[in-house]
């Protein structure tokens, strides 16, 4: 950062003045980017000390030609801010303006005619200056990174619109019912407006995961809305057991913050009863929730199977053996195909092995890459998997039964 009081400066600073009428703040402003630990006024005052006396004209803020007064509603604008901000429990915030375009215009006007290169934007100012003013009536912290609440400031017509983080809960899920899906599913037909197909619900399934674990954190939080984030999703018909399916409940608009996740856990293993359960609740952030995104952990199945005739233990184990550490090619599955790209996926069965025989049923434990679709590496799916375990006993098989045991993350 450059000098501020020089020759240079002051010299240009007194002919800035002699043909526009500013404010302290304005003209200082002129020279915002030199020198280090000063207000823009303060920069003035230097300037003008300076200066031969009398040389350095004062305008009041309020005759301005420049902010017209703007820089004098600061503790207007940071009560305003802080009415806007009731309701909302915060930290941190962040303050964000939009300036008159006739300010914006006159002020670039001026940096221009006098070539000036160290000149500090009005709107940078009035951020700055009102976050100050909001800290010293809150008490809160300004975070450029991750405010828990933003404020858009338009300084002309004293509208304030804000942006609240949301608030993020990590934990596991387990599924113990094979009729819901993770996720809300809208309607196909009304796409979640509601028609006769849905009974107007403008849902395909009555509830899902996501909303028997989020309604009481919702509740709990006073969010306005959420989202349901999850390390990969089973089959509506799989059951999700063992250490549970990472998650992340991401709370929209929250009112409240701070959370006894112990009390919250309880409450929603309770509203979900004997359909769904969650574990191990802390808070998270969005980074975990793109890591849980693009996470590819292996995963490890239970698969009741159903051959179309009693099946040879022996034959059976020989063609679970030529899978086991087996690279398969699985074009998208036929009860997909619909709605998915037509690929064709390489995944690694990385340990397969027979639990129980029962003359044509079967207990089967697969430990799969992540994406890899079970229950055509049994069937084979009409040749789009292969090699499959029914193409290589040489009879129909089925799963009929689908858990998921673990996630080996």
């Amino acid at each position: 950062m450059s000098e501020l009081v020089t020759d240079e400066n002051v010299a240009l600073a007194k002919k800035i003045l002699e043909t526009h009428r500013l404010c302290d703040h304005c003209i200082g402003r002129m020279f915002g980017k030199a020198g280090h630990g000063y207000g823009n006024a303060e920069r003035a005052g230097l300037l003008r000390d300076a200066a031969p006396p009398g040389s350095m004209p004062k305008a009041p803020i309020g005759e301005c030609e420049l902010c017209d007064g703007l820089l004098g509603e600061i503790d207007h604008f940071a009560n305003l801010l802080v009415k806007k901000a009731e309701g909302y429990e915060y930290a941190t915030f962040l303050v964000g303006s939009k300036i008159d375009e006739s300010i914006v215009a006159s002020e670039n006007a001026i940096v221009s005619e006098f070539g000036l290169t160290e000149a500090e934007p009005v709107r940078m100012e009035v951020n700055r200056e009102v976050g100050k003013r909001l800290f010293e009536i809150t008490g809160k912290e300004t975070d450029f990174d991750n405010a828990d609440i933003t404020f858009l400031l338009d300084t002309a017509y004293d509208e304030i619109k804000t942006d609240v983080r949301s608030l993020y809960i990590w934990g596991r899920y387990r599924k113990y019912v094979r009729d819901i899906p993770q996720t809300k599913w809208p309607c196909t037909v009304c796409r979640g407006r509601g028609c006769a197909r849905c009974g107007n619900t403008g849902k395909l399934h009555p509830t899902s995961v996501e909303e028997l674990l989020t309604a009481k954190a919702m509740d709990a939080a006073c969010a306005q809305d959420e989202s349901f984030h999850g390390a990969g999703r089973e089959d509506i018909d799989a059951l999700m057991l063992g250490n549970g399916r990472p998650c992340v409940m991401e709370l929209k608009r929250p009112r409240i913050r701070t959370l006894d996740l112990a009390k919250l856990e309880t409450g929603i293993n309770e509203h979900a009863a004997s359909r769904a359960g969650i574990c191990g609740l802390r808070y998270s952030d969005k980074k975990e929730v793109v890591g849980i995104k693009d996470a590819d952990y292996t995963k490890t199945y239970l698969a009741r199977v159903v051959f179309s005739s009693p099946v040879n233990e022996r034959k059976l184990n020989e063609a679970l053996h030529a899978l086991r550490a087996r690279t398969i090619d699985q074009r998208t599955p036929s009860r997909v195909a619909h709605r998915r790209s037509d690929l064709v996926r390489r995944r690694t069965v990385l340990d397969i092995a027979l639990l129980s025989l029962d003359g044509e049923k079967a207990e089967i434990e697969v430990t799969a890459e992540s994406g890899t679709y079970i229950k055509e590496l049994i069937s084979g799916d009409g040749g789009r998997t292969q090699p499959s375990l029914s193409g290589l006993v040489g009879i129909g098989a089925t799963v009929y039964e689908l858990d998921v045991i673990a996630i080996n993350d």
